[in-house]
């Protein structure tokens, strides 16, 4: 009776869980349609709770893709340059680099 107990919880809390699903079209659009993103297609994404988008090929122990949205003033804290509205993508990975 407890080895069924426990299979019926088991499967209970398996069916929260988010399953992935494969990347078929690259264009990629978060559920508040507030940004896209391009994918590579053939790799497996999955959203997490918090919204956050994580993509990977063979596993994310060997290459992942994590997309997240965060408030401006946040979004690059390692970076001595802060992001503002204006500033290209090309000019926020220069502020990132280690050199």
């Amino acid at each position: 009776m407890k080895k069924i107990s426990l299979l019926l919880l088991a499967l209970a809390l398996s069916a929260c869980v988010p399953q992935p699903a494969r990347v078929d079209t690259p264009l990629t659009e978060d559920s508040g349609k507030s940004y896209k993103v391009d994918l590579p297609v053939g790799w497996i994404k999955q959203w997490t709770q918090g919204g956050v988008l994580i993509v990977s090929h063979d596993g994310p122990l060997l290459q992942t893709i994590m997309v997240s949205k965060a408030p401006l003033k946040q979004a690059f804290p390692n970076t001595k340059k802060a992001a503002t509205e204006t500033a290209l993508p090309a000019e926020l990975a220069r502020c990132a680099s280690p050199n």
